[in-house]
């Protein structure tokens, strides 16, 4: 299967768009299902080109993100 033998690009440094193929639709999609699925809003001032360098800056965004969003009971 493709997906098991490429499995291994996929790591923390793994850069989205060089490495993973990651392009600007997909980054929108990511950031509606963020929206959508979590209740996780990012604005267009925190749209940075840092912020979508590589799986670890995505994913430390992310968490701050949902560590900052208020809690519903």
């Amino acid at each position: 299967d493709v997906y098991k033998r490429q499995l291994h690009l996929f790591h923390e440094q793994a850069r989205l768009n060089e490495d993973l193929a990651v392009d600007s639709v997909m980054i929108l999609h990511l950031l509606v299902q963020l929206e959508t699925e979590y209740g996780i809003a990012i604005s267009d001032e925190q749209l940075d080109r840092d912020t979508f360098y590589n799986v670890e800056s995505l994913a430390r965004f992310i968490e701050g993100k949902h560590q900052s969003a208020p809690a519903y009971d």
